[in-house]
């Protein structure tokens, strides 16, 4: 599934390393997921990769292959119906009849002074003059085919092996992280937007893809992203995960910025803002049933409450979507079932019958969800009713720890 292993200049100015060189790049490892399936997109040329290229009614060209043949083919011999007569009029214009008795006339003449032939016939220059250019130097005349883009009407070009652009540059990326950031150096050696939104490109990431990075730094692929899709409409997604203190501060403060504009920055887009929103999430307390078990890390009835909620649903739960406090335990409803848990992080409560899913208690919760017409789910480590009156209460016992995956009803 290895594709290719790329050199990306991001540090134009270098850092010494221990051996006296100048560290300058980093390298991209490009895989695919499935062997052969990827296909990787061409970059459109940035302004100074434009000056071979020129544009007339038709769109963007530059100066493609000599008309006149070469090779083995080439002699008039092989392919007489090829020697034929081009005229060049004096605005440029090539065809095969003479119009004028300024055109010049052109012979496929090889360099040694032999006749050779045109790689295009008689008829087909007469219906696609516009796609040959002519130009003049000391040695003659030289017709040569226009060669358009490959993609599209934008000039492009194949990715190379070794991204090198001051646009890419971690110098480029700093300033404008000092910009989001009103001067303060946040972050060191963040990647510059313009190199991921390049990668980007050249991964093919489409209209409505998602991109997951999960070592987020500073936040340059949500930015890069955000990018994209202000640039063509589109509805591009972003995962990013950053597990180190700054995920708040810098990296998610950062996309805040970019989607809502900077009024002081240079950037004129960073000024005005790229739209659009994300949801920012943490991770609680790990959920660890061994632990649990043996009393060593008990979760808060809150943590437990929404990962049961989880388990049982599949849907994040929230602190703010529970219910607390409830006498008789109930911390969720949903789709026309009430979630009970008989729980509190001691092992003392868990061992006593408070934490028991006995008739009294059962009885009760029958009458509270028989009046509002649900079902309830009652988590607790253990019960002294058989399943068969729970049963007939409308109530599923689900035990904790084991039970949690019995919970799955909706």
């Amino acid at each position: 599934n290895f594709i290719s292993c790329v050199s990306a200049v991001v540090n134009l100015k270098g850092s010494r390393d221990n051996r006296g060189f100048t560290n300058t790049h980093e390298y991209v490892l490009v895989y695919e997921k499935l062997a052969g399936r990827a296909t990787l997109r061409e970059i459109e040329l940035e302004d100074e990769e434009l000056s071979e290229w020129d544009q007339d009614e038709v769109g963007w060209f530059k100066q493609g292959a000599n008309l006149k043949y070469s090779g083995e083919n080439a002699p008039r011999e092989r392919r007489p119906n090829l020697y034929y007569a081009l005229y060049v009029s004096s605005d440029g214009n090539v065809g095969v009849d003479r119009n004028s008795d300024e055109d010049a006339e052109i012979w496929p003449i090889a360099d040694n002074g032999r006749e050779v032939t045109w790689r295009w016939g008689k008829e087909r220059v007469a219906k696609n003059p516009d796609e040959l250019v002519a130009s003049r130097s000391r040695s003659g005349w030289t017709i040569r085919k226009k060669q358009r883009p490959t993609l599209g009407v934008i000039p492009t070009r194949k990715p190379k092996s070794t991204f090198y652009s001051p646009n890419h540059s971690s110098t480029t990326a700093t300033t404008m992280l000092k910009d989001l950031f009103e001067g303060s150096r946040v972050f060191d050696y963040p990647k510059s937007v313009y190199f991921l939104a390049d990668l980007l490109r050249v991964a093919g990431v489409g209209r409505d893809d998602i991109v997951l990075d999960s070592f987020a730094g500073s936040g340059t692929t949500a930015h890069a992203v955000l990018a994209l899709n202000k640039e063509d409409g589109g509805n591009r997604k972003f995962i990013l995960v950053e597990c180190e203190d700054y995920a708040d501060s810098i990296t998610a403060e950062r996309v805040r910025r970019v989607i809502k504009g900077v009024p002081n920055a240079r950037d004129a887009t960073l000024r005005e803002g790229l739209g659009n929103g994300f949801t920012y999430c943490t991770l609680g307390n790990p959920i660890e049933l061994e632990r649990m078990l043996n009393g060593r890390a008990l979760p808060s009835y809150e943590d437990l409450a929404t990962y049961l909620i989880h388990t049982a649903t599949g849907i994040s739960a929230g602190e703010n979507d529970l219910i607390l406090n409830n006498e008789e335990g109930m911390f969720y409803t949903r789709n026309g079932t009430n979630y009970y848990l008989l729980y509190k992080p001691s092992i003392e409560y868990l061992r006593s019958n408070d934490a028991v899913l006995n008739e009294e208690k059962a009885e009760r919760i029958s009458t509270d969800i028989k009046q509002q017409g649900k079902k309830a789910v009652v988590f607790a480590p253990s019960k002294c009713i058989g399943q068969r009156y729970l049963t007939r209460m409308d109530i599923t016992f689900c035990q904790l720890p084991y039970g949690m995956h019995q919970a799955n009803l909706d």
